[in-house]
């Protein structure tokens, strides 16, 4: 399954194979929306999971991609098998094993502190004026007592969200699926206080 762009001015992109005819919709609060995606091969096995810290992560299973970028138009497709042209993204890589990942786990949530550890934890405030150095000291950290494989989020990950992200919407634009707070309520007499 996959979408294809034409380059145009228009972000919408156009599906291909298992993706042709399917809608996916963001249901916001109580809203019931439809999502073909939610049934759909590697969607279906996106699953929310608990480490024994309290961390919650979005568990991804292992995926190919595959990209071209011609003069007018440019494709992405997935696969959960690994066909002619298409890569395994290295985060499902074990570099110290040498073999492939059956999934990723990936925060829920901006990370925040929790001691010495980087965190993903609901209600927690997002650490912030850190260092990339720092950042990545934080995730390795949460490496001890035998728990392995945690470390900050890098371009490969990325890779894989956006692939997952353009082919499930359908275009490269993200604020029109989920636009955020960008009406609310704003004056410059408005003051942000800090209490901690």
């Amino acid at each position: 399954m996959g979408v294809s762009w034409d380059k145009g001015e228009s972000p919408i992109l156009t599906r291909t194979g298992l993706a042709v005819g399917k809608t996916a919709v963001v249901g916001i609060d109580n809203q019931v929306v439809i999502n073909d995606f939610d049934k759909m091969p590697i969607y279906r096995d996106i699953y929310k999971v608990t480490d024994s810290l309290g961390n919650e992560f979005v568990r991804i299973p292992k995926f190919y991609i595959k990209k071209t970028d011609g003069v007018g138009s440019k494709t992405w497709e997935i696969c959960k098998y690994k066909h002619d042209g298409f890569y395994l993204p290295w985060c499902f890589w074990d570099f110290t094993n040498s073999r492939e990942l059956p999934y990723i786990d990936v925060g829920c949530y901006n990370a925040s502190l929790d001691g010495t550890k980087l965190a993903s934890k609901s209600g927690t405030y997002p650490l912030v004026n850190t260092n990339i150095v720092d950042f990545r000291g934080y995730a390795q950290a949460n490496n001890a007592g035998g728990l392995l494989g945690y470390q900050q989020m890098d371009i490969h990950v990325v890779d894989v969200l956006r692939a997952l992200f353009f082919i499930e919407f359908g275009t490269l634009d993200s604020q029109a699926i989920m636009q955020g707070f960008t009406a609310g309520q704003w004056a410059t007499t408005h003051l942000a206080t800090a209490t901690e």
